[in-house]
């Protein structure tokens, strides 16, 4: 299985939404939706859609939206 730890900072007291996206912006799961205190939080991705599939090795990217902050960061899977 892959596993990666995603980290992120937030500024103020938010609803954060952390998704995973594949290459045509399809999602694979969400991983967060809620709202979160400020500060360094992390969040762990198991490598696994919305019904605990494991995905295939390929190029994603996760989106973290927080309040009107948003960031995308790509990530390579590989088995």
């Amino acid at each position: 299985n892959m596993n990666t730890t995603i980290e992120f900072n937030v500024p103020d007291y938010e609803l954060v939404t952390i998704k995973i996206v594949d290459l045509v912006g399809r999602k694979v799961v969400q991983l967060m939706n809620k709202k979160m205190e400020s500060g360094l939080h992390h969040i762990k991705w198991t490598g696994t859609d919305n019904n605990d599939n494991a995905i295939t090795s390929g190029v994603y990217f996760v989106q973290i939206t927080a309040g009107e902050f948003i960031a995308t960061h790509k990530v390579i899977a590989l088995k």
